[in-house]
């Protein structure tokens, strides 16, 4: 499942072995020390989170081919995913679109510059030091004419040059400080035009429905199952706006990418490269397609009303006991809820008008699919972010499906979790072998990773009769395998053998791993979505001799129908010989 995206710009507009923008320093330099690097950079808007990832080893990239998506008029929210310290950042938009930056009219926004002895960022706040990443907030001119302009994302100190600070011995270079160019879209509508290009295959949503419509700035999960005798290659995108100039300033108004990621049917297009109207071709080539596709079990998108409860059909609230996890659930909505499609799960001061039950210092939201949802082997994962601080511990994770030993012994896997102020994401088992026998190497029972907790994450792991495997962002980073050994399985070394529940908590710690809270503080981790899947073996096309779609005559409800390019079939006239999708099941009419 090792992720596999490439992304190619137009080539008239790429920025390799150059730069979009001027800069102080050569376009090829590496970091001279590895304890400071950019990871990535965001913007949050109205369309939602974007994240540009950029490489860990240049002080300069340029993403041409992803965008940053925002409409004219509204309020953003720039960041940067930066590994170090005592360092400001700076973002700059060339509104003009003349190819240069200019200091005065296109610095945006900035955490930290000093004047006359003043440190003050962007928006006027006076600061104690230099030492601040958080960008401030900036508005999008509402005369800003629709497409796409350069910005610039600038980890400096104390420097408004757009190219990086020259100053002798306090330099980019020498300060480990890193420039990224990328693309802002400006854009009022959601509105996307997709045209599909794909045969010998079917292709829908991950969910098995049909695609439909496309909006712009939202990720586009895909299941595409190749006929037989057909495997998948590749999917190519042409995405922008894919008519008129091509280039405008030098960045390309459309662009070109290649996803090769291809796990068991599914793909996912990202959000930062729907920002237009998309044409995408499925490419295959003969040879013998994998037989098991993953099958959708469990999801939840949360897009429920904001203020509302998580649905209350797939999750219910945790239970609270003396555990350090649990010691705070309330059902109080206000620790569990839903907001701009995402579940919200806080840990807060308890309200003064609080529930009778909810008598300590706080509450923490925490939800769960026991008694609803559980399964045996699948994957499950999850896309989250969580605003680390002093005490922070949530959680993405399972527990076994009563009736079941009590634990550790029916055991435990920790999908996602992290605490305190860390960027690293945690992942574990727990077990009679692991807990109580302290067999916490015979395998490596618990793994950790540096990751941006500032940007949002897909935390997976994958279960299988005898191996747990995790990735984030679809990249392996941790495995626990079944021992082979009947001696160590007598004594619990793999409880994976039966169903389990899903959580999704915010809590806080109390010393012994994650530090004491802080009190006055609320502590909230995000959600954006979860689901689950099971692998299955593909199911044959249903051959018919004769149409058996229903055409909602005579009071009968109407059958969906949709070719393989996902348009609808308006009339069920001349299918003979075509394979068609009828509510979300293949059929071939003879």
């Amino acid at each position: 499942m090792k992720k596999t995206l490439l992304l190619v710009a137009l080539a008239a507009a790429t920025c390799a072995n150059a730069q979009l923008y001027p800069i102080s320093f050569d376009a090829a330099q590496g970091y001279n020390n590895t304890d400071r690097h950019l990871d990535a950079v965001a913007l949050s808007s109205g369309f939602g989170d974007f994240t540009v990832s950029v490489s860990q080893t240049l002080m300069y990239n340029c993403a041409l081919q992803e965008s940053l998506i925002a409409a004219p008029g509204e309020t953003v929210y720039p960041s940067v995913g930066y590994t170090g310290s005592w360092m400001s950042g700076y973002v700059f938009v060339d509104w003009d679109r003349d190819g240069s930056l200019s200091e005065s009219s296109e610095l945006v926004s900035y955490s930290a510059l000093q004047t006359n002895g003043i440190w003050k960022n962007s928006i006027g706040e006076t600061l104690s030091n230099g030492n601040n990443l958080n960008t401030p907030r900036f508005t999008i001119p509402a005369d800003a004419k629709e497409g796409f302009y350069g910005i610039r994302y600038k980890v400096d100190w104390n420097s408004s040059d757009p190219a990086g600070s020259s100053v002798n011995g306090n330099d980019i270079v020498s300060n480990r400080g890193a420039i990224a160019d990328t693309r802002l879209l400006v854009r009022s509508s959601r509105e996307a035009k997709l045209s599909l290009e794909c045969e010998h295959a079917t292709i829908t949503r991950f969910d098995g429905s049909p695609i439909g419509d496309v909006a712009i700035g939202e990720e586009l999960p895909l299941r595409i199952i190749p006929d037989e005798g057909y495997v998948f290659k590749s999917v190519t995108l042409r995405h922008g706006f894919l008519t008129g100039d091509s280039l405008v300033a030098n960045i390309p108004q459309r662009a070109y990418s290649t996803i090769t990621e291809y796990d068991a049917g599914l793909i996912t297009i990202p959000a930062t490269i729907i920002d237009g109207d998309l044409e995408l071709t499925v490419n295959l080539e003969q040879g013998q397609r994998d037989e098991q596709v993953w099958k959708l079990m469990f999801n939840d998108e949360f897009n429920q009303a904001d203020g509302s409860r998580p649905d209350s059909t797939k999750w219910t609230t945790s239970t609270r006991y003396a555990s350090v996890w649990n010691r705070f659930i309330s059902s109080d909505i206000r620790a569990a809820f839903i907001e701009k499609g995402k579940l919200v799960c806080r840990c807060l001061p308890t309200p003064s008008d609080a529930q009778p039950s909810d008598t300590l210092k706080m509450i923490s939201g925490a939800v769960e699919t026991k008694g609803k949802f559980s399964f045996t082997y699948g994957k499950a994962e999850a896309r989250v972010k969580t605003n680390p601080y002093k005490g922070n511990f949530p959680a993405f994770w399972m527990m076994p499906q009563p009736p079941c030993e009590k634990w550790p012994n029916a055991g435990e896997i920790d999908i996602w979790e992290q605490i305190d102020t860390e960027n690293r994401a945690y992942h574990t088992v727990h077990s009679n072998w692991t807990y109580n026998l302290k067999k916490t190497g015979n395998p490596k029972s618990s793994y950790n990773e540096q990751v941006d907790m500032s940007q949002w994450h897909v935390y997976t792991l994958v279960w299988t009769e005898d191996l747990l495997t995790w990735y984030v962002d679809g990249e392996q980073v941790a495995s626990y395998a079944k021992s082979t050994t009947q001696s160590n399985l007598n004594q619990g070394q793999w409880p994976f053998d039966h169903d389990f529940y899903l959580i999704c908590n915010q809590s806080v710690g109390n010393g012994s791993w994650a530090s004491n809270f802080v009190e006055g503080h609320t502590y909230e981790t995000l959600f954006d979505w979860v689901r689950v899947y099971q692998k299955v073996n593909t199911t044959e096309e249903t051959a018919v001799e004769t149409p058996t779609i229903t055409d909602g005559s005579n009071g009968t409800a109407r059958d969906e129908a949709f070719d393989l390019s996902g348009r609808k079939i308006p009339t069920y006239e001349n299918v003979s010989g075509k394979l068609l999708i009828v509510n979300g099941k293949k059929q071939i009419f003879k």
